[in-house]
């Protein structure tokens, strides 16, 4: 009988190195290493106020109508989104990222009053993961970025306390032209270490 619980021991490997990998909430001032999609909210021109739905799913995300449409340049150089209107500011909370696709990683620049912000990743509008993070202050460095990497998620809630602008939104998508994350390289690994394991031993048969 040769070796009976190759296959299981094989599988439980590859099950505990697939379940160590988990979600890791990025906080940075460079946002995704390779992302590949941004979205600077300068692809489309609205009129100010304006509240942002649709009006980017074609780059890839639509977003929850508490959002608005701030093309002057403030807070950050390009236009961007805020849970306020000039005219009523009425500081909607929380706001959602809705990506037309799974992803397996995105941030986002992030401004707020001072404060900490909730960061949320949802899969079909259940939780994933979530993390909070103390946020810059309006007239700080527009450039620190907030999110999640290792890990497929359709959706990115903010809720900030009480207000907050965002800009530079980028992703990366789930599917075959994504990088695998680890936990699933490590399947591969051992899938073929399993197929080579076998055609040896009936070539040796």
């Amino acid at each position: 009988m040769r070796f009976p619980f190759l296959r299981s021991a094989v599988a439980l490997a590859a099950l505990a190195l697939a379940t160590s990998v988990r979600a890791d909430p990025l906080v940075n001032n460079t946002g995704l290493t390779a992302p590949g999609t941004t979205i600077t909210f300068s692809e489309v021109v609205l009129a100010t106020d304006t509240p942002v739905t649709n009006q980017f799913a074609s780059f890839g995300a639509t977003f929850s109508p508490n959002l608005y449409y701030d093309p002057q340049a403030g807070l950050f150089p390009t236009p961007a989104l805020g849970n306020y209107n000039n005219s009523s500011f009425p500081l909607i909370n929380p706001a959602s990222i809705l990506f037309t696709q799974d992803v397996t990683a995105a941030a986002v620049a992030v401004q707020t009053g001072t404060g900490t912000t909730a960061f949320t990743a949802l899969l079909d509008g259940v939780v994933v993961e979530t993390f909070t993070a103390p946020t810059d202050s309006f007239g700080g460095n527009a450039s620190n970025f907030y999110g999640f990497t290792n890990i497929v998620f359709n959706e990115l809630r903010i809720q900030a306390n009480p207000a907050f602008v965002i800009d530079n939104l980028q992703f990366n998508v789930s599917g075959a032209a994504a990088i695998p994350e680890p936990g699933t390289l490590a399947l591969l690994l051992v899938g073929g270490l399993t197929t080579s394991a076998g055609f040896l031993r009936r070539r040796r048969a």
